[in-house]
């Protein structure tokens, strides 16, 4: 099914069309950021009403995990 959704979402992307997903699962955020190389991965917070991100690509994902940071709940390092 994931792979499903990438390749549809791929498509979009080669299409010309921007998509925007949200997922709490790294196995999502690796699979369907990984098919291209436009891909971003943007994690972001609500401090104190103030939205603050960080964009990022799926392989600077994976070296965190590979590293013991998740990036879901490491905001307090990552942004």
């Amino acid at each position: 099914m994931l792979a499903r959704v990438s390749s549809w979402l791929y498509d979009l992307v080669e299409s010309g069309k921007q998509a925007i997903t949200t997922t709490h699962s790294l196995e999502a955020v690796k699979i369907i950021a990984g098919v291209s190389d436009k891909s971003k991965v943007i994690l972001s917070s609500l401090e104190d009403g103030v939205l603050i991100s960080r964009e990022m690509q799926v392989e600077e994902v994976e070296k965190l995990e590979e590293e013991g940071i998740d990036v879901r709940i490491g905001e307090g390092l990552l942004l």
